[in-house]
């Protein structure tokens, strides 16, 4: 795995074996700062979702957008005019599979020590993450 200073992407190591590409964005001073994770929709970590980070990181936050479809098409940015076009990524995303993507850039936050980490507020919203994107892929 590479840091990333500014704009940049990491390559994560996912629990079931694969590696996911992440865009991370920090503030531009160098000091420790709270981090998000922005999820994708279903057009992939596009310009748009990087913008939103970069919004993020003006805010002051350290933002990670993980690959959420690095098992069928990494780097995919699908055309909003196109959804049967995303329709084979989504298709194939599993509870475990997302549990495993978000864990993982859970993860990193932990293991940076860039980003001000806070283990309280993290236990606290780490299950939410999971009961969301449990319901949300029923």
């Amino acid at each position: 795995m590479h840091y990333a200073s500014g704009k940049d992407y990491v390559d994560l190591k996912v629990s079931d074996g694969t590696t996911m590409a992440a865009y991370v964005t920090r503030p531009t001073d160098r000091g420790k700062h709270p981090g998000i994770m922005v999820f994708q929709e279903a057009f992939g970590v596009n310009s748009y979702i990087r913008d939103v980070a970069d919004r993020f990181a003006k805010e002051g936050f350290t933002a990670i957008a993980p690959e959420l479809f690095h098992r069928t098409g990494p780097g995919f940015e699908g055309n909003y005019s196109d959804f049967p076009g995303v329709q084979p990524h989504t298709s194939k995303l599993t509870v475990e599979g997302l549990e495993a993507d978000a864990r993982a850039a859970y993860d990193w936050f932990k293991n940076d020590h860039r980003p001000a980490y806070n283990e309280k507020a993290s236990k606290q919203a780490w299950p939410m993450t999971l009961e969301f994107l449990k319901y949300h892929l029923k």
